[in-house]
Formats: C-alpha cells, sequence, structure tokens
C-alpha cells in the first residue's frame, strides 16, 4: 500500500493506470470525508482534499513504524493454491478429452477448498494453526465433500498429505475441520430460521 501511495504522489494526471488508482483514491477519501460530514459535499481537488490524503499516508506510516515495519503477510491462500496446482497433476494430469469428468470435480473441488479457507477464517482460532496445515485441511475437506480421492493415495507409502507437508499431522488437519465446520453450524440456524 505504501508503493501504491508513493507511485500516486508521482504520478500525472493523465489516463493511465495510475491515474485511475488516483481517481479510486479520490474516492476513497471523499467517502471517508462525506461518512464524518453529511452535510458536506464530496472534496475537490483542493487543499482540504490533498491534506486528508496526506493524513492518511502519514497514518499508514505510523502505523509501521509502530510495528517496526514487519508486517506479517499471510500465506493461506497462496499456499492453497500452490497445493492445488500440484494435487491437480497427480488428479488428472493434462486436461484432455477423456479425463473430462475427473479436471469437472477438481474444478470444484478447488472451488470449494477457497470457499472453506474463506469461511474459516471467519474463526479466529483458524490464524493459531499453521498456514500449510489449514490449506491441507481445505483441500482435504472439499475432497471428502466432492467423493474425490487422489489417484493411487491409497497404494502409497505416504498419503498425499504426507507428500506435499510432512510435518503436519492429520491429528491437526481433524482439529482445523472441526473449526471450519463450526462455521457451518453456527451459521445454520440462521439459515433454518429464513427458510
Amino acid at each position: 500500500m505504501i508503493n501504491l501511495k508513493l507511485k500516486l504522489y508521482h504520478a500525472p494526471i493523465q489516463h493511465s493506470p495510475q491515474s485511475e488508482v488516483l481517481i479510486r483514491l479520490r474516492d476513497l477519501v471523499n467517502v471517508v470525508y462525506c461518512t464524518t460530514n453529511k452535510t458536506d459535499t464530496p472534496l475537490t481537488l483542493s487543499d482540504p482534499f490533498y491534506d486528508l490524503r496526506d493524513s492518511i499516508g502519514n497514518l499508514e506510516l505510523l502505523i509501521l513504524r509502530v510495528l517496526n515495519f514487519h508486517v506479517p503477510k499471510p500465506e493461506f491462500f497462496d499456499l492453497t493454491c500452490h497445493y492445488l496446482f500440484v494435487i491437480e497433476k497427480w488428479f488428472h494430469g493434462r486436461p484432455t478429452q477423456n479425463n473430462h469428468p475427473a479436471v469437472t470435480v477438481f474444478k470444484a473441488v478447488a472451488k470449494s477448498s477457497v470457499s472453506f479457507l474463506m469461511d474459516g477464517l471467519h474463526r479466529p482460532e483458524i490464524i493459531h494453526f499453521e498456514q500449510k496445515a489449514v490449506a491441507i485441511a481445505c483441500i482435504d475437506l472439499a475432497l471428502k465433500v466432492h467423493g474425490a480421492q487422489i489417484p493411487l493415495d491409497e497404494y502409497c507409502e505416504k498419503s498425499w498429505r504426507k507428500a506435499i507437508c510432512p510435518d503436519v499431522e492429520y491429528s491437526t488437519i481433524k482439529k482445523i475441520q472441526e473449526t471450519i465446520n463450526l462455521v457451518y453450524e453456527e451459521d445454520e440456524p440462521k439459515w433454518q430460521a429464513l427458510i
């Protein structure tokens, strides 16, 4: 976000991707301004706008200084995508006419894995697990939901989970899946009331 802001300050006003980002930042500043000042009109590109925009940048720098510029980047989604890419080659290889059903099932597994991950992140306990364990648990849960199996997995010395992440225990994967299930169990009464 800092790099984006630095680009914005030096961006020329013309039709370019940078000016489009400038417009988005201007919209953000105006939304905040109009929310806090309900009777006023949106700010024009004048001193109050630039002051507010600069104060947002200063606040961001202050927060980064307080954090000693150590901002951890969650890798849940990166790891999930990486593991899905590896499993895809085991699952069906190169897509052809002969393996279309397997490709379709894998696409459903991939979408469900990401959905389980997004839903699971609604539970604060999830961030206390290792990120790679969460990614594996979401993929494993999606495979179970769709009734899919990694081909030849039952004949191998190690399961696909151990082949990808040897240090992740199956008991940890089960705990993560139970935590994800809590999201749906807590949400079910709300949906039952609507039906």
